[in-house]
């Protein structure tokens, strides 16, 4: 991986303010110990601590999720990501949080602003311009979006500093019980840099999962708990009650056997 790295520095050479803006975009999720490494990284990127990190580190795996590179060369900076999730939320209630792209400041990781700068009448179409980044280091860019109520939503990003193109769709789909949903959220992404890629192949996962994570957290805020939640709880008090039933007639029955108490 180290020399993966300092073939893509010497191709594909960064600057100061562009590192700091990939580590601002791709590295979050980790620990906030990382930001020493990444100052020592800015003054020699190719013997810093966080080239080590990059090069020890392996990608994580997660069950009902595929994570690939299409293939050819220039192809190769281009991946795809698919996640399918069971949530304890009705598809019209997870439609309605994804499609409110104007609080996403509010809850969605990095998101400083999210303007709707465009929106048609009958509620099929918008554009919003959101702002992501941390502490100085901003990145702002135009986000068009489709509306199919109450079964899909996708949305396109042109050509900005870190990404030839960036898409995503989110399929909302019936679950197996009324005040549930199997949510499938796809993105497709093609980073300019080949370090772009390197890294995100480490950490996007792990970014992904927080977003996601946003989403089902900004439901319960606006929703309640979640219904696979109360089911469960529902489940554990019912087997509950069932054990009580029965140790109480297993000691009836007990009592029964040993007949009446007699006193010598």
């Amino acid at each position: 991986m180290l020399a993966v790295l300092r073939r893509s520095f010497a191709s594909h050479p960064l600057s100061t303010q562009q590192l700091q803006l990939l580590s601002v975009s791709l590295l979050p999720s980790l620990n906030h110990g990382l930001s020493s490494q990444l100052d020592a990284s800015l003054s020699n990127p190719l013997t810093s601590p966080l080239a080590s990190l990059l090069a020890s580190q392996s990608p994580t795996t997660y069950h009902q999720r595929s994570i690939f590179s299409l293939p050819g060369f220039e192809d190769d900076l281009a991946k795809k990501y698919t996640e399918r999730k069971l949530l304890g939320y009705s598809p019209q209630q997870m439609f309605d949080v994804v499609a409110s792209v104007e609080h996403y400041k509010d809850f969605v990781p990095w998101c400083q602003k999210s303007t709707v700068v465009l929106k048609q009448d009958d509620n099929t179409y918008l554009e919003a311009e959101l702002e992501v980044g941390f502490q100085i280091f901003v990145e702002k860019y135009l986000s068009k979006v489709k509306l199919q109520r109450p079964t899909m939503i996708s949305s396109h990003v042109g050509e900005s500093t870190l990404f030839s193109h960036l898409s995503n769709s989110w399929k909302f789909q019936p679950g197996p019980t009324p005040q549930s949903v199997w949510m499938t959220f796809h993105v497709d992404f093609a980073f300019k840099s080949p370090l772009y890629r390197h890294v995100a192949s480490l950490f996007f996962e792990e970014v992904v999962e927080k977003m996601m994570g946003a989403f089902e957290g900004r439901c319960r805020q606006l929703y309640g708990p979640s219904s696979l939640a109360k089911s469960y709880q529902q489940q554990q008090e019912q087997r509950r009650r069932q054990s009580d039933d029965g140790e109480e007639k297993h000691n009836a029955a007990a009592a029964a056997a040993a007949g009446p108490q007699t006193r010598s």
